[in-house]
């Protein structure tokens, strides 16, 4: 009788799991983001020999990695978010795959450049 009612049980698992990888994704990048402020802030003090040695750390080009997978990580699943909840247009929920491709591709350029960078 009350058909309009019903919950898809599968729509509202997908946006939990949505929601909790959104704010863990969030954490990661505050968390790595405030260790690379404070850090990052007296590179531009050192020579070009020290700074490549900071980032050559197994700790700080771990940090610089995780950094920059979880923000493009964390772009993609809020544009894709935005997307989903206030665009009513299926052309624009045909471009979510595009999104979370060219995040993948920028966090892969970003993560060999920090790869590079130790290696130099």
């Amino acid at each position: 009788m009350l058909g309009f009612l019903t919950i898809d049980q599968d729509k509202v698992a997908k946006g939990s799991r949505h929601w909790k990888l959104q704010r863990v994704s969030a954490l990661v990048v505050l968390v790595t983001a405030l260790y690379l402020f404070f850090n990052v802030a007296n590179i531009f003090r050192v020579s070009y020999a020290d700074a490549i040695a900071w980032i050559s750390s197994p700790f700080n080009a771990t940090a610089m990695l995780v950094f920059v997978w979880a923000s493009f990580y964390h772009l993609s699943k809020g544009v894709e978010m935005i997307i989903e909840d206030y665009v009513n247009h299926d052309l624009a929920k045909k471009i979510i795959p595009v999104i979370n491709w060219a995040a993948a591709i920028l966090a892969l350029i970003g993560m060999t450049s920090v790869i590079r960078s130790c290696g130099a």
